[in-house]
């Protein structure tokens, strides 16, 4: 494990932050983002410089969940169905 993954487990330990992946709708770019709830993250994302400097918004990564061990198994399909976004939006 990398002092990286070290920080990065220590912050959603002590923080008691939950991780979320956030990506576009091909499943090319994807982005992890911690955050106690969805919308914690979608405001955190927000707020890192590169996203700005690349031009990253929220509309362009319309696939937005929480990470969890299963995921490495999902199709596209399997995403949309667990949408986060989509279920907080309806």
């Amino acid at each position: 494990m990398t002092n990286q993954d070290k920080a990065w487990e220590e912050k959603k330990g002590t923080e008691n932050l939950r991780e979320f992946i956030f990506m576009t709708r091909s499943g090319y770019r994807h982005f992890f983002v911690l955050g106690s709830d969805l919308h914690d993250a979608e405001k955190r994302f927000l707020q890192i410089e590169e996203i700005k400097r690349f031009g990253f918004t929220l509309e362009d990564l319309p696939i937005r969940l929480e990470n969890s061990p299963e995921i490495k198994s999902f199709s596209m399909d399997d995403f949309w169905s667990r949408n986060e976004n989509l279920a907080a939006s309806a």
